[in-house]
């Protein structure tokens, strides 16, 4: 894990990992709740949107992607 943040309602972190991965944990049972991928960099910066719906990863390489948090897909 390189990175790594919590929903505006605290019940999930999102980490971000070298291998581009990025998981959904629920925080109080420390399951994984959902895996999906960023790009084939490492990702070195994640945060969320005010209203818990949009996940930005920021990566090696310099770029950023913007995703649904909800259904892992990119926006």
């Amino acid at each position: 894990m390189t990175c790594a943040t919590i929903t505006p309602d605290n019940s999930r972190v999102v980490t971000g990992s070298e291998d581009g991965s990025l998981k959904v944990w629920d925080i109080t049972s420390g399951r994984e709740l959902q895996q999906f991928g960023g790009d084939d960099s490492g990702v070195l910066s994640l945060v969320i949107s005010p209203d818990g719906a949009k996940l930005v990863s920021g990566h090696k390489r310099g770029g950023i992607q913007v995703w649904e948090l909800k259904t892992g897909r990119t926006c």
